[in-house]
């Protein structure tokens, strides 16, 4: 019997890794929960909150340009976030994100309707939307940041699926209790005093948030940058003028998660129920489904990327992945396979519907678990919380944000015209992610074999930075 190599041996996770990846999950559950809400609840909010004169469609719409306002905001959290994240810590970003998302959440839920308080209740209801943006815009950014700096260097593709996995888990949950309460009452009484419930309970989840996110300390990778003065004065301003393009490129690689994941788990919902003839019996149950689909492929999505030669993966273990070829054949399934699945829930059937999300929910995995862990692996530490936070949510912004008012409006006119829309969005980030997502290794030198297979890198910028910063290769887009 051979004598097992020491050096290969997987390193064992400490109890201060694992309270860090524990709280954090939590956490991130917790403020995605408050964030989801409003878009599971998006047609009772439409009676809640707009005049009797509106038809239900108009309402829908109106309630989805609420629930896409606070994307705009997204892209300033990041920064404001982000800055305090890379200059002060993130844990600290991590507190005052969750804090914020809470006291957003629990103010919607306490408003008045239009009938109690006309155009005031609207006009309150988008700024405790606009609120949640800004918040969300700095929180699971901070999450995929931090998890990934604290993960053992053979598995951050894993750590960095788990952020997102969690938030996929407070969205579902937040899908749940909403499901849990059309359920239980009518509609009358959901519209007279049912939705606020799901809201209210944005007061223990955030208190139980910060008080998770104040036991942890910062990962060893940020404190000894810290201790040595590594860290920028102004992150916001090196990522904007010296990362732009690298930056860019996020933009462009998180469109396809964006536009993707908000029509297929959030938007379809309704469109089964109530846009589509004949409608999918169980709409809502069905999407419920698909979501915990998507979160038991996640963890394994991640952890093929981490894997070089997967030999624990059947099949698969004779070739070779890395963050960019994982994502790859995910993003290349869904330009391949977005119109015939969605044409499935076009059907009126809850099985047709069911594989659909299946469908979706296994491609998907394949873009966005990797990618938490590649957009970190983009850029240096002292400015990776505000340069993906920036790009991340600029993408969220432009793509999630308006993703459900123009489905709405595009199937009006044809069944499988936002299938079409996605499928253009996922050409475009594929097509970026190919020719431009190989990160440089040097940003990453413990880890950045396992971002790529030998893949060659695109030239970096000739510009010099300024004499203040650390000379750093960036990828260039000519």
């Amino acid at each position: 019997m051979g004598t097992a190599d020491p050096t290969k041996a997987t390193p064992i996770i400490s109890r201060e890794t694992r309270q860090q990846l524990v709280a954090s999950t939590v956490g991130n559950i917790l403020e995605w929960f408050d964030f989801a809400v409003f878009g599971a609840l998006a047609d009772v909010m439409g009676d809640v909150f707009f005049p009797d004169s509106m038809n239900d469609k108009q309402k829908l719409v109106a309630s989805f340009s609420i629930f896409g306002a606070a994307f705009i905001m997204r892209p300033f959290g990041g920064m404001l976030f982000g800055w305090v994240g890379d200059k002060f810590g993130r844990l600290k970003s991590l507190m005052w994100s969750v804090g914020i998302m809470s006291f957003a959440t629990l103010l919607t839920g306490s408003l008045p309707s239009y009938g109690d308080a006309g155009i005031s209740a609207i006009i309150f209801l988008v700024i405790a939307r606009l609120i949640q943006g800004l918040s969300s815009g700095g929180e699971l950014v901070g999450s995929i940041v931090f998890l990934v700096e604290i993960a053992p260097p053979d598995k951050t593709g894993l750590y960095g699926a788990v952020s997102l996995w969690s938030a996929t888990i407070g969205t579902m949950l937040g899908s749940v209790v909403a499901y849990v309460v059309r359920a239980s009452m009518s509609r009358d009484d959901l519209v007279e005093y049912g939705w606020r419930l799901p809201f209210l309970l944005a007061l223990p989840f955030g208190v139980l948030g910060v008080w998770l996110f104040s036991r942890l300390k910062e990962s060893d990778e940020y404190r000894a940058a810290h201790k040595e003065g590594k860290l920028h004065h102004n992150p916001i301003t090196v990522a904007l003028c010296q990362w732009w393009p690298q930056t860019l490129v996020v933009v462009a690689v998180a469109a396809l998660w964006a536009s993707t994941f908000y029509t297929v788990f959030i938007w379809s919902q309704h469109f089964m129920d109530s846009l589509v003839e004949p409608a999918v019996p169980h709409p809502f149950a069905v999407s419920l489904v698909g979501i915990l689909f998507l979160c038991c492929v996640f963890p394994f999505a991640g952890a093929l990327s981490d894997s070089r030669r997967p030999a624990w993966l059947p099949l698969v273990g004779a070739f070779e992945f890395g963050r960019v070829e994982t994502m790859l054949v995910g993003g290349a399934g869904l330009v391949i396979f977005t119109i015939p699945l969605f044409a499935l829930l076009t059907v009126g059937s809850d099985v047709a519907a069911l594989a659909s999300f299946l469908g979706f929910a296994v491609l998907l995995a394949l873009w966005g678990a990797p990618m938490c862990s590649w957009m970190v692996e983009s850029f240096p530490l002292e400015l990776r919380f505000t340069a993906v936070a920036i790009g991340y949510n600029i993408a969220q912004a432009i793509f999630a944000g308006s993703i459900e008012v123009g489905a709405t409006l595009l199937a009006e006119a044809d069944e499988l015209a936002p299938a079409y829309l996605l499928v253009g969005i996922s050409a475009v980030s594929v097509s970026t992610l190919a020719r431009y997502g190989w990160p440089s290794p040097e940003l990453i030198p413990e880890k950045g074999a396992r971002v790529g297979s030998g893949a060659k890198l695109v030239e970096p910028i000739t510009t010099p930075p300024p004499q203040t910063t650390q000379n750093k290769t960036v990828v260039s887009l000519v």
